[in-house]
């Protein structure tokens, strides 16, 4: 309609004839018959775009504050330059474990992964409200997950967890586009005291970088965790369980058990401590056995002269 009243009156005035003088002005008459000039409607407000939002998202992503962008660049960083190297050594191990070829030597593994000591995510300080500290990381109570009681086959009940039985060293968050398969080779991981004490690493491979978690192992897990990976003499009766828990008893059949075994009982159970309603709804500490929901595989290293 706007579009129509525009150009309706330069047509007809020129075309009709009575309505413009000589000069080409309209007539006095043609200025009677007109009806009076009317305010101009006022402009829609202007709607953004979906590429000007996404602009404006990626303008507020840029503006991170200095300590931010810092750990981000640290976390770019950290094995970048170690991936290629990290892999030939993975190669030749898997060449190794194969039958095809010899292993990585001695000097091979010194040159690919020399002993720099890493920085690593500091611990969140204890009674420290959560988000007053960022980049860090910590053991949340073991009573905050809830596993099953002892009679829980007659009544289903589950009760809080006992402690760990692994205590958490540390934790690494590290962005690369191929994770190694076997980063625990690296010994700069942990600022370089990754093999100072026995530990077991958790390493998550996701698409964009890869998560680890270090837990120390106590002596007494030695014996049943180094049978279980064909390590040591077999005819070396193991020590007895009867004076541990019967979690404890659970993870000494678990170090003994091979992949397949222990996929059918590897679970994980998540728990978000403060989140948006509908994210603790969903993360809820319901456990999931992660075994028959991805692939997992399990790498044994034995002790290196001074190395755990």
């Amino acid at each position: 309609y706007l579009l129509r009243g525009a150009l309706r009156p330069a047509v007809p005035a020129a075309v009709k004839g009575g309505g413009v003088d000589a000069v080409g002005e309209p007539s006095a008459a043609a200025k009677a018959k007109s009806p009076p000039p009317q305010d101009a409607p006022a402009p829609r407000p202007s709607v953004p775009s979906r590429r000007d939002l996404m602009q404006r998202s990626a303008n507020r992503g840029k503006a991170l504050s200095l300590k931010s962008q810092e750990s981000l660049d640290l976390i770019q960083g950290s094995l970048r330059s170690t991936r290629r190297s990290a892999l030939h050594i993975n190669d030749k191990a898997a060449a190794q474990d194969k039958g095809v070829g010899p292993g990585p030597s001695a000097a091979e593994e010194k040159a690919a992964y020399p002993v720099v000591e890493t920085r690593t995510l500091e611990r969140f300080p204890d009674g420290a409200p959560l988000g007053s500290h960022l980049n860090m990381f910590s053991a949340p109570p073991a009573s905050n997950f809830r596993v099953r009681g002892p009679d829980y086959l007659a009544d289903r009940r589950k009760v809080p967890s006992a402690d760990y039985p692994f205590d958490l060293r540390g934790c690494d968050l590290f962005l690369t586009d191929d994770p190694p398969t076997d980063i625990g080779r690296h010994p700069s991981l942990l600022a370089g005291r990754l093999r100072d004490v026995p530990t077991m690493i958790v390493s998550f491979r996701l698409p964009w970088g890869v998560f680890l978690s270090y837990y120390a192992i106590p002596d007494r897990f030695l014996p049943f965790l180094r049978r279980g990976a064909g390590h040591g003499d077999p005819s070396v009766p193991l020590p007895s369980t009867a004076d541990m828990t019967p979690g404890e008893r659970t993870l000494c059949d678990f170090l003994l058990a091979d992949g397949d075994e222990r996929d059918e009982v590897l679970k994980i159970v998540p728990v978000a401590v403060e989140a948006p309603w509908i994210v603790k709804r969903v993360v809820n500490g319901s456990p999931a056995l992660v075994g028959k929901k991805m692939p997992i595989e399990y790498i044994y290293g034995p002790p290196d002269g001074d190395r755990a």
